[in-house]
């Protein structure tokens, strides 16, 4: 067989098994296994980690609401799904910039908000940005499957999430899930 030819159905192969896990994970939350987490701490943790990378021409400002943000939900999924969408700020903002992360409660619904000091996404890529294998990125490694996977967990937690322009330029990302407390 061709190089190329095998590894393109290798690349496939791993992009199956990868959704194959993803649609487990789904149906575990389905399933009852949720258990209840506060949206702050998630946060807190996977700022902590991510700030240690940061150079220090990238400022990322987490404010977390004053009380807890109860959300029930499968902490993976809710990592992943926060994982995801920060990896997307940074890459927006690339060497130097800002990234705001903020959570609160908006009536009976928690909200994280991830603003970021990027270029922004262009007005004809709004309606694709969820699309499977879109990316406007020309890096090999991104398979444009973040937001896709990212939109599918917050939706399996009951969650929405919608992308807007960040006013001054660059991205806001806010995701909703009912509050559980």
């Amino acid at each position: 067989m061709f190089p190329l030819i095998q590894e393109t159905q290798e690349g496939f192969g791993r992009i199956a098994e990868i959704v194959r896990n993803f649609l487990y994970l789904e149906q575990r939350v389905g399933a009852g296994e949720a258990q209840e987490y506060n949206l702050n701490d998630i946060l807190a943790g996977i700022v902590n980690c991510a700030q240690a990378e940061l150079s220090d021409d990238i400022r990322m400002t987490l404010e977390p609401a004053p009380f807890p943000l109860p959300v029930m939900g499968m902490l993976t999924m809710l990592n992943i799904v926060f994982v995801n969408l920060l990896r997307n700020a940074l890459e927006a903002v690339g060497a130097h910039g800002e990234v705001l992360i903020r959570t609160g409660r908006d009536a009976a619904r928690v909200y994280c908000e991830l603003c970021d000091s990027g270029s922004g996404i262009k007005v004809e890529d709004y309606p694709h940005i969820f699309d499977p294998f879109f990316t406007t990125k020309a890096d090999a490694t991104h398979l444009g499957l973040g937001l896709t996977i990212a939109e599918s967990f917050v939706h399996a937690h009951g969650g929405t999430i919608e992308i807007t322009p960040f006013e001054g330029g660059g991205t806001r990302v806010r995701v909703f899930f009912s509050d559980a407390g």
